[in-house]
């Protein structure tokens, strides 16, 4: 099977982009080219600023015309496409329709799980709906007043953003200053440990392949995600049903999809769901001896997947290098 994957920043989405995106990109992306050969005929397009990323990750043609141009040209030679891409300005919802309206098999999330996933408001109404905890969550409009939260810390995020790019703490009782454009939400931060859970679903329902560690670093209130760890734990049934909760309650949840979520003493808060591939699939296949890649061809294909009966911990940096 000729398998296209698109890297939306790889593959000149962005004329500039924040390097923490570009580092997590390019990684996901090198990742699923090696997977995916083991199992199929994978190709990618790149900008030539990326290219000393991918030196040696399999087929990478240089765009040679506007990226929107090579991404349709791409389209009409493969028989699947995996999108990665952010959800910020709906970039991930863009090119998956594109490659939809095309009749090109995607082997990701549909387009109509993005218009929940992928906006964080909508996102935290559905999670209220389906009784899964979630923050308490605000949108944001000039400033936020934090008499609504007055217990503890918040946080304030891009209603559509990817990875922490423009996400602040704030202290207690702190008023911020907001875009008046309705761009910006506040959530309640919730105290525990950062974890992400990398699950494939297809007809059968969704399979939670790993328990993630996030290691996010915070300087004066701005976060930075360094990375993390697949880990050797086994999904607990809490994770196990709110998978399914989503997956039931979210449609086009489909492939390979993340849940980023805090651990706390009374169970996991859901933050968010990436309708995506995110950083942790780079340590996926080493930690758990099964190819990711086969995964998510299966469910596409509309096969059962089987659990994952072998764990060990791998960690990794956020340009994908594994740190067993």
């Amino acid at each position: 099977m000729k398998v296209f994957i698109l890297e939306y920043i790889c593959a000149g989405g962005e004329a500039e982009t924040p390097s923490s995106l570009a580092d997590e990109g390019a990684a996901m992306l090198r990742a699923a080219l090696r997977d995916f050969s083991m199992v199929a005929e994978p190709f990618t397009i790149a900008d030539q600023r990326f290219l000393p990323r991918l030196e040696g990750a399999g087929e990478v043609r240089t765009i040679c015309k506007t990226p929107v141009d090579a991404y349709a040209e791409a389209l009409e030679e493969c028989e699947a496409a995996l999108i990665i891409a952010p959800e910020s300005g709906g970039a991930l919802s863009r090119y998956t329709s594109m490659a939809e309206f095309r009749g090109v098999r995607n082997l990701g999330c549909r387009a109509e799980a993005m218009e929940c996933a992928g906006n964080k408001l909508l996102f935290a109404r559905r999670m209220d709906e389906l009784g899964i905890p979630h923050p308490r969550t605000f949108h944001a409009t000039c400033y936020f007043d934090s008499s609504a939260l007055p217990m503890g810390r918040w946080v304030a995020k891009p209603v559509d953003g990817a990875g922490c790019v423009g996400t602040r703490i704030h202290e207690i009782s702190s008023r911020a200053p907001m875009p008046g454009d309705g761009s910006m939400m506040a959530q309640e931060f919730v105290e525990g440990e950062p974890m992400s859970a990398c699950v494939v679903a297809g007809d059968y329902g969704p399979v939670v392949i790993s328990v993630n560690r996030q290691f996010i670093r915070e300087t004066n209130g701005a976060l930075e995600y360094l990375g993390g760890a697949v880990t050797d734990l086994e999904p607990d049934y809490a994770l196990k049903d709110i998978a399914m909760k989503l997956w039931n309650g979210i449609p086009g949840l489909a492939g390979f999809w993340g849940i980023d979520y805090i651990n706390t003493p009374d169970g996991p808060v859901v933050i968010e769901v990436n309708p995506r591939l995110t950083t942790s699939y780079c340590a996926l296949g080493e930690a758990t001896g099964v190819n990711p890649a086969e995964m998510i061809l299966d469910a596409a294909e509309g096969l059962k997947i089987e659990p994952v009966t072998t764990r060990r911990t791998v960690g990794f940096d956020k340009r994908g290098n594994l740190k067993p």
